[in-house]
């Protein structure tokens, strides 16, 4: 293929993709390149400037979306900080309320705890008793009552008139019970 076919090539395919003439290292290609270069010279330095114009225009784009989408960005994370230090700050608010609200608690449960062991004082008690008709128990009406054998139950009342065949249902629900627990 000769280097003129080759810039036509060119031409045709409007892809310098495809243009592998220009790593061909022979002088006559090369010249062919030049020269058809050179006859054609207008269209083909138009066509690069279109080109190069399109680059830019499509350079530039994406460089102003870049720096609009980093400026969203900044300010999204810095609204959310500042939306962070607010609720920091509520529950910081709401953790000291919630602390005094405990301090206050305390200094009544030591004020009730006070009353509490006042209203135990058993002089007082003895008074309030003796206001009301109530006497200490005599010596003779204290009975105390020993225990010296185990505990055992006796059940009374026992039918004997169940069927063989709800026993055993009864016997099998009790024991299925007491498997699954």
């Amino acid at each position: 293929m000769s280097g003129a076919s080759a810039a036509r090539k060119l031409e045709s395919n409007e892809s310098i993709g495809y243009d592998l003439s220009r790593f061909d290292r022979r002088l006559r290609v090369r010249q062919a390149i030049e020269n058809e270069q050179a006859a054609t010279g207008v269209r083909v330095t138009a066509r690069t400037q279109a080109r190069s114009e399109t680059k830019a225009r499509s350079v530039r784009l994406p460089a102003m979306v870049t720096i609009a989408l980093s400026a969203v960005v900044v300010l999204a994370v810095m609204f959310l900080t500042v939306l962070n230090y607010v609720e920091l700050n509520e529950l910081s608010i709401a953790r000291a309320n919630m602390q005094n609200e405990l301090s206050e608690l305390k200094n009544a449960e030591a004020k009730l705890q006070i009353e509490y062991d006042r209203g135990l004082n058993s002089r007082e008690l003895e008074e309030q008793a003796s206001a009301l008709g109530m006497v200490m128990p005599a010596s003779d009406q204290i009975t105390y009552i020993g225990i010296s054998k185990a505990d055992h139950a006796e059940i009374y009342g026992g039918s004997d008139s169940d069927s063989d065949f709800l026993t055993s249902v009864k016997t099998f629900f009790l024991a299925a019970v007491d498997f699954l627990n």
